[in-house]
């Protein structure tokens, strides 16, 4: 869990929020907190260009670092461990035409910003991995 690794409560935010977390230390927001949830491993995500995130979200995040000064922490749940990424706003990303293909519905391709997986870190082993109930972070 995400909240026990950082040594923070880890809450929920409404759907429409740019992050699906925010980690509270002591009545206080410290980060905000995007989890996703991949059915690869570090090496396979790797190979596939790495963590894709919508440019419309990425702008979000920029906006509550800007306003708030405070880390968006962007963590990937993989088959072999929880992965974590400071995020860092200045650095030039590559954008791609991405997303869905298998639902058939052409609003689930749009520009997404590709994060190298060399930028991400461990931060628990498969076995403390949080569960595909994102309810449950």
């Amino acid at each position: 869990r995400v909240g026990t690794l950082w040594k923070c409560e880890v809450l929920k935010l409404p759907k429409l929020w740019p992050c699906d977390y925010c980690g509270v230390r002591f009545g206080k927001v410290e980060a905000w907190i995007e989890i996703k949830n991949r059915n690869y491993n570090f090496a396979q995500l790797d190979a596939l260009g790495g963590y894709m995130m919508g440019v419309t979200k990425v702008i979000g995040m920029n906006d509550l670092l800007a306003v708030t000064q405070k880390p968006v922490m962007l963590c990937v749940n993989l088959t072999d461990g929880l992965y974590f990424y400071k995020y860092k706003p200045l650095v030039p990303y590559a954008t791609e035409i991405r997303g869905r293909v298998d639902r058939g519905d052409p609003a689930d391709m749009e520009p997404c910003v590709m994060f190298p997986m060399n930028n991400f870190e461990k931060l628990a082993n498969a076995q403390d991995r949080i569960h595909a109930d994102r309810e449950d972070a």
